[in-house]
């Protein structure tokens, strides 16, 4: 079992899930999790965060009442028993759904942007409890004051002839489309994408993320980042 403290309390971006934020009075949570539908219980839903922790709701139902199973969210709570355990109850004090994007299946993954950006974290979460598998990549990209709408893509290249390749690791390309903003400034937002089985199937090692850096420094103009199952 992975030590939990160690793996969940850490600054947002740096770990899988569950991260803490030190306050005067108690320590306050926030987490990525997959929401898990119930019956039969005083809530809707419980949740499982990205490093499979089931997280059971105590109260304050009603900002986790229109959540069903596999909707993404980042949630803000408090563990009013004051230790992370699994399962763990908490009191949610705002939560939010994330927008879970598809991947794209192309034969030309230029068509779909060639602009810079830069991964900071990636990682993959799911499978527990009847969710679906995600990848949920954190990156930043440059934009202007007024940009105009930026588009990102995660790309299945399907003129690829190597994938999975020879180490067993499934290559998928993230894309961006700035429509000509011009780069002034950094910004950094975080995607969700759900995981079709055929990216998690027995056998595979995990997924290599190829993209296009902002600084453009590495060989060939391309930079990557692995995600080990």
């Amino acid at each position: 079992m992975k030590n939990l403290v160690k793996t969940l309390i850490m600054m947002p971006l740096a770990a899988l899930s569950l991260i803490s934020c030190n306050d005067s009075s108690e320590t306050t949570y926030q987490a990525y999790m997959t929401a898990v539908s119930s019956i039969g219980t005083p809530y809707s839903c419980y949740f499982i965060s990205d490093d499979s922790i089931k997280v059971i709701p105590t109260g304050n139902y009603n900002v986790i009442k229109n959540f069903v199973t596999n909707d993404r969210v980042l949630a803000t709570f408090v563990i009013p028993a004051g230790k992370i355990t699994n399962p763990v109850e908490v009191e949610f004090s705002a939560i939010t759904k994330l927008e879970t994007e598809s991947i794209t299946y192309s034969a030309k993954p230029d068509t779909c942007g060639s602009d810079g950006i830069d991964i900071e974290n990636a990682w993959h979460c799911g499978g527990v409890d009847g969710t679906n598998h995600f990848l949920t990549i954190a990156y930043s990209y440059a934009i202007s004051a007024s940009a105009p709408k930026h588009e990102f893509y995660l790309v299945d290249n399907s003129s690829s002839l190597n994938n999975p390749d020879e180490d067993g690791y499934y290559h998928l390309e993230l894309r961006h489309d700035s429509n000509d903003d011009t780069p002034l400034m950094k910004a950094n937002t975080v995607s969700t994408f759900m995981l079709p089985p055929q990216y998690t199937q027995s056998g595979y090692k995990g997924l290599i993320i190829d993209y296009i850096p902002l600084s453009q420094t590495e060989d060939n103009g391309k930079a990557k980042k692995t995600i080990s199952f």
